[in-house]
């Protein structure tokens, strides 16, 4: 079996030296493949035995956070942008092109 560290995760030890693990330069996410280190780290919070499931770090998840409101924000103020041009028509007004002054 392998498992997943987070991506913050660059080298572990377990017991003794020889159970060293440290992430290759240019992967993502450390990987380690090794029956003493498994079985102890398995359980871990920050450590997966599915790459689809990878913990995040504490930085990532705030990261899709700021992302979840900044599309939550966008998509308000485009709704209020489409009812104030929808009143605009019901009034006969001209319509204007998204984005533009008023």
């Amino acid at each position: 079996m392998t498992i997943y560290g987070r991506s913050d995760i660059d080298s572990i030890s377990i017991g003794d030296a020889d159970h060293t693990h440290e992430r290759k330069k240019g992967d993502g996410n450390i990987t380690i493949t090794c029956a003493f280190c498994e079985p102890r780290l398995i359980n871990d919070p920050m450590w997966s035995s599915n790459p689809r499931e990878i913990p995040l770090t504490p930085d990532e998840v705030h990261d899709i956070e700021d992302a979840q409101n900044n599309i939550s924000r966008f998509e308000a103020m485009r709704i209020a942008e489409d009812a104030r041009a929808a009143a605009d028509m019901l009034r006969g007004d001209t319509p204007k092109a998204r984005g533009s002054a008023r």
